[in-house]
């Protein structure tokens, strides 16, 4: 599973905001799909794209640790 991160509509304070949320998905279809069932179908505001981690970006796997 890997983590996505997308832009969904939130009321904050009266206002309507676009912000973060992250799910956990085996790929982006998924991701959008859960994004859609949590928050509504079109509070969805950009497409789902993979986060990179910290261990990934230096180089380490699990297998390492």
């Amino acid at each position: 599973m890997k983590t996505y991160r997308a832009l969904v509509k939130a009321k904050v304070q009266n206002t309507v905001r676009a912000v973060p949320a992250e799910v956990r998905a085996q790929n982006s279809s998924d991701a959008k799909w859960l994004l859609q069932a949590i928050y509504g179908f079109h509070a969805v505001v950009s497409t789902p794209a993979i986060v990179e981690s910290q261990n990934e970006s230096q180089g380490i796997s699990f297998a390492d640790l």
